[in-house]
């Protein structure tokens, strides 16, 4: 059994992720190396203030699932924006273009993971 606590990445600052609009915080659970074999890539946790953002980008070969744990935002996939709230799970499929965007007064929490394709899956 291995416990992980979110406070253990609370503290760590990222400016402009992914060229998104201010700054985020948290960081990696989790990544390959802990998760065994298989292929997940990693596990992330990031509290992302009011007016902020992840940048849109992609992953070639990464299927990310982003899990909102408080709070609200938008999700834009490939051009195409959808609301976002607390308990809401999205899919980001290998190649889609993706990015979050706080747009309420609270905070706005997510886990994000990464699985990548490998072939015959």
């Amino acid at each position: 059994m291995k416990k992980i606590s979110c406070r253990t990445v609370e503290g760590c600052m990222v400016a402009s992720l992914h060229d998104g609009e201010g700054s985020v915080f948290g960081g990696r659970l989790l990544d390959g190396t802990q998760l065994g074999s298989g292929p997940w890539r990693f596990v992330d946790y990031w509290r992302i203030p009011p007016a902020t953002s992840i940048g849109e980008h992609l992953h070639e070969k990464g299927r990310e699932f982003y899990f909102i744990v408080s709070g609200q935002g938008t999700m834009t996939i490939n051009g195409e924006s959808i609301p976002v709230e607390r308990g809401d799970l999205i899919l980001n499929e290998p190649g889609d273009t993706h990015g979050i965007t706080n747009t309420s007064g609270e905070e706005l929490c997510i886990l994000v993971t990464e699985v990548i394709e490998t072939e015959g899956t």
